[in-house]
């Protein structure tokens, strides 16, 4: 079964790998200026559409290559997709125009709030929204017969820390402190991207990597070396899931049996968010009409790999969390019953706190500029300043 998941979601990949272009880095223009100035992809259309997804051999590739070519073949769309192993790399192009929309971890989180990679002076708060809510999973994988198998079992382990990951990063860090372990208490080992942790699990550099169980790279070493998932509880109010939450408040407990590994039956792994996003500026007909072809072609790629079936409109979650969704999001919602009262009230207090962080943005810099702050003491200064400005 593994054999055939895996050769089903590598034919997918290749038929769009083609078309696949990305960056990892670039020159940053003035992150006020980007606040301030249009996004190309406001003036976007679907019949050429380009995606910032992660980078080849992750499950999110994977499932948007599927999600791409049911909607390449039901509606002629050309789709590009955008791979890169770093949220600054994923992020990039949506910023600067060259992709509309991304697939994206807690990075799109990140640079709503202007932390992490994102409080830099040249990027900040971003305008960023929510369009397809799709929930997804990870947990710590070792190999089998290693003898890890809980959080507290990594100390003293090699342990990987992704560059310019911090949507990995952060959850390995909480995973850690369910074992009341820390940075210090491991090896940490730099690894170049995210899919890159199941080459170096196999080949021994890290004694764990942190991923998702759809990711077509992890179902190459399960076959070659057998793999395992770590445990945890599943009581959201024990002292481990206390000590997740801590670090990212967004993890849940869920149950999950399909991937790699999972031949026996559904684990515990924490659950979050996984979305396609854009800028708030794209045009609401666009996003509208995007999200209507996503759910209108579900059937032909929900059993292309095993994280598409989370993109059924049963298993969205439409509640705000902490981005607001797009209008053309929230028209979607209310035509299919998804949304009322409550989750509007919420995703306008959202759309209300972007104003305020894209305004105490500006104040910031030009106060920063008028001390003669340093790039490296920007960030500090940005989070006191922004504990001050925005409630």
């Amino acid at each position: 079964m593994a054999k055939k998941l895996f050769l089903s979601i590598i034919t997918v990949i290749f038929l769009l790998a083609l078309a696949a272009c990305g960056s990892d880095s670039g020159d940053q223009k003035a992150s006020t200026e980007n606040n301030k100035e249009e996004k190309t992809g406001g003036e976007a259309s679907l019949d050429k559409v380009a995606v910032s997804v992660y980078d080849v051999g992750s499950s999110g590739y994977a499932e948007f290559s599927a999600v791409a070519n049911a909607l390449t073949q039901e509606y002629g769309m050309q789709i590009r997709l955008l791979p890169s192993g770093n949220g600054v790399g994923r992020m990039t192009p949506l910023r600067d125009g060259t992709a509309t929309f991304g697939r994206l971890g807690d990075e799109y989180q990140f640079a709503f709030e202007g932390t992490e990679e994102f409080a830099a002076n040249s990027w900040g708060p971003q305008n960023m929204t929510v369009i397809w809510p799709s929930m997804t999973h990870i947990n710590g994988v070792v190999l089998k017969e290693s003898g890890i198998e809980k959080p507290a079992d990594l100390k003293g382990k090699k342990v990987p820390h992704i560059t310019a990951g911090a949507s990995i990063n952060v959850k390995t860090e909480g995973f850690l402190a369910a074992g009341g372990l820390t940075w210090d208490d491991v090896k940490a080992v730099e690894i170049t991207s995210y899919a890159a942790q199941a080459d170096a699990l196999k080949q021994g550099q890290i004694d764990v990597a942190f991923m998702l169980p759809g990711a077509a790279a992890l179902l190459e070493v399960e076959q070659a070396k057998g793999i395992q998932w770590m445990t945890l509880p599943d009581d959201v109010n024990s002292d481990e899931w206390k000590a997740i939450q801590e670090a990212a408040p967004w993890l849940v407990p869920e149950k999950w049996g399909v991937g790699a590994g999972l031949s026996e039956g559904p684990q515990t792994f924490m659950a979050y968010p996984y979305p396609l996003v854009s800028y708030a500026d794209v045009d609401e007909d666009i996003v509208y009409e995007l999200m209507t072809r996503i759910h209108d072609t579900f059937d032909s790629y929900k059993d292309a790999t095993s994280g598409t079936q989370q993109w059924g409109i049963d298993k969205i979650n439409t509640t705000p969390l902490g981005v607001p969704f797009h209008d053309g999001a929230v028209k979607f919602f209310k035509e299919h019953d998804l949304w009322d009262d409550e989750k509007e009230e919420q995703n306008n207090a959202l759309k209300e706190r972007q104003k305020k962080l894209a305004e105490a943005w500006e104040t910031v810099i030009d106060e920063a500029s008028e001390k003669g702050i340093s790039e490296s003491d920007f960030p500090d200064f940005w989070f006191e300043r922004k504990a001050e400005l925005v409630k």
